[in-house]
């Protein structure tokens, strides 16, 4: 999942298989540029809508928005619109 990448699961482990997935996956999320969200679309958003802890944050491409995922819901929380 190119746009997406999965992040490994942490472990204690001396594996460098491990130790060098696990960088390169943060380095395509976090890198000069700044930290990069999650792009979903809005019926991605829907499907994780009921689910999604409180404080999560994605880039919704449907609506050029960033949302965030608090107590009382889905929220807006940055128009990118020009």
């Amino acid at each position: 999942m190119a746009n997406n990448p999965e992040l490994p699961i942490y472990l204690q482990t001396d594996s460098e298989n491990y130790r060098e997935e696990l960088n390169q996956t943060l380095l395509q999320l976090l890198n000069s540029d700044g930290w990069r969200l999650p792009y979903l679309t809005a019926a991605q958003v829907l499907l994780i809508a009921s689910t999604a802890p409180r404080g999560a944050q994605w880039y919704n491409t449907d609506t050029n928005k960033m949302q965030i995922m608090t107590a009382s819901g889905v929220v807006r929380s940055i128009d990118t619109t020009p």
